[in-house]
């Protein structure tokens, strides 16, 4: 009996010292940033929003212009759901997207052909675990399903992230319209 006294007391030494340093381990990394091997807090990255207001979704046949993605091919993604296959084509060129804003409805099938014009580029979509190289002069075709309905940045990764390379919005949308 004395000796399971013993093994809790330790096991509940042990876990109070670990709460400890997770404390401050989470109190020095300060709030919204995350703690560098310099000391310094930096800010994290912010990949997701809420979907702004007015945005809906273009349909193959909408007329072109502004920033935001026609698709080229617009279908129905099965018998029975009312998600759509939706392909677009995006070029990467001056360390721009263009265009740099797809909008999509939530739970439709995504393919997305890009290109590299001048140089290569990244693909980026942390919050759909996406990353593609596209080589300068070729096309890659990236397929995904937009799962979870906000407004998500892509960006190219090896540009130097958002701060520096070409930077883009996927808004998915939850009914058509937001």
């Amino acid at each position: 009996m004395e000796m399971d006294k013993n093994k809790i007391s330790i096991g509940v030494g042990v876990a109070v010292i670990l709460l400890v340093i997770a404390g401050v381990v989470i109190q020095r990394s300060g709030p919204g940033g995350v703690q560098s091997n310099t000391g310094e807090v930096e800010a994290k990255l912010i990949t997701r929003t809420a979907v702004p207001l007015g945005v809906s979704i273009p349909e193959a046949n909408a007329e072109k212009g502004g920033d935001v993605a026609v698709p080229e091919l617009v279908a129905a993604a099965g018998p029975a759901t009312a998600a759509k296959l939706r392909k677009f084509s995006l070029r990467i060129e001056g360390d721009k997207f263009i265009p740099d804003t797809v909008v999509v409805g939530k739970r439709d099938s995504l393919i997305f052909v890009l290109s590299a014009i001048d140089k290569d580029y990244s693909f980026d979509v942390p919050d759909y675990g996406i990353h593609a190289v596209v080589k300068k002069g070729t096309e890659s075709a990236v397929r995904f399903n937009a799962s979870a309905s906000d407004k998500f940045i892509f960006y190219c990764e090896q540009c130097g992230g958002p701060e520096r390379g070409p930077v883009g919005s996927l808004i998915v949308v939850e009914n058509g319209i937001k």
